[in-house]
């Protein structure tokens, strides 16, 4: 069993930013639930998005490549930065 990641209390770095995006496009969340069916052929349902969107679902390379692909942005830009603590390098 994989042990789910969490940081600063959230299971994904993408969540709000999603959320933002979908609501700058006036999307609801059934309609970006959708619009990843049509475009990708994989259900990912009203539950889910709300569940990314809140930080307490794990969110997938080919999920996040998808949710970029759908806004016209870089994978990047849905990731919310992250404070390092103990950094490898400096």
């Amino acid at each position: 069993m994989v042990k789910k990641a969490v940081v600063n209390g959230k299971s994904n770095v993408c969540g709000q930013r999603i959320r933002e995006h979908r609501i700058a496009h006036g999307w609801s969340q059934e309609q970006l639930a959708a619009k990843f069916h049509t475009v990708f052929g994989r259900e990912i349902g009203n539950p889910a998005v709300s569940k990314i969107e809140r930080g307490i679902q794990c969110v997938t390379d080919f999920e996040l490549w998808g949710f970029a692909y759908i806004f016209k942005v870089q994978m990047a830009d849905l990731c919310e930065p992250l404070e390092i603590v103990n950094p490898l390098w400096e």
